[in-house]
Formats: C-alpha cells, structure tokens, sequence
C-alpha cells in the first residue's frame, strides 16, 4: 500500500488539517519574529468576563481558530468539526454549549453548576491548548 493510498482525507479532515498546519506555522512565525528582534516571547493571556446568565466569555492573546464562527450545542453536535479544545471542554461537567471565534471562547454553563469552577478549569483548558 503506498502513502498516497493510506493518507486519504475527507474535505473536513483536510480542512482541519490544513487550518492546524496554519496555526502551527503562525504561532512558530511570531516566535522567530521575537526571537529575532530580541523581545521577549510573551505567556498567552486569558481575559474572563463572566455574565450572570450562565455564560462565561474568555478573551484570548492568541488565535483560538481560523473559522469565523464555530458553535457547538452539545458533545454530539458537528463531531466531525470539533477541534480538540472542544471536545475537552465538552469532559467539564456542566457545560451546555460552547461557540469559538479568532480570539474568543463562549462557554454557556448549566446555572445548577458553579460559575467559578467551571471558570477556572476551562481557562486551565485554553492555556494548554494555545501555549
């Protein structure tokens, strides 16, 4: 069996694929930029504005994803599209619905849950997907 035949995707596997591979190579730019110019390399920055109707905005430094809007209503809605993040997201109990933008994360929680530790494990979430 040769390469070709074994690395066959479908259209949203290479769309994926091709949108990590973008990611990977803008974060990687950025470094050598620092690097090269002699700055330093700043930690990725989460900013939290909690809203008092169950839902939770993160405000990101860095690039969450290059879709406009991505929005997930469940752990079983558009399986095929959901990036990592949200299906980790997704394992915290509690959360209802999750949207993704350039530098932004929306997290709809279950009022039955406590907003700050919903709060803190998802942004412990972001951090380890963005560094």
């Amino acid at each position: 069996m040769s390469l070709s035949q074994t690395m066959r995707f479908t259209v949203p596997q290479q769309a994926t694929l091709m949108q990590r591979f973008a990611m990977w190579l803008l974060k990687k730019a950025r470094m050598d930029f620092a690097i090269e110019e002699g700055s330093k390399v700043h930690a990725p920055t989460v900013v939290i504005k909690k809203c008092f109707d169950g839902s939770v905005e993160f405000h990101l430094s860095e690039l969450i994803t290059t879709y406009d809007v991505l929005t997930f209503g469940g752990p079983n809605h558009q399986v095929e599209k959901q990036p990592k993040i949200v299906q980790e997201l997704f394992r915290i109990k509690g959360i209802v619905s999750i949207t993704l933008r350039s530098y932004l994360v929306d997290i709809r929680y279950s009022l039955a849950f406590n907003g700050d530790d919903i709060s803190e494990k998802v942004r412990n979430c972001i951090l380890k997907h963005i560094v």
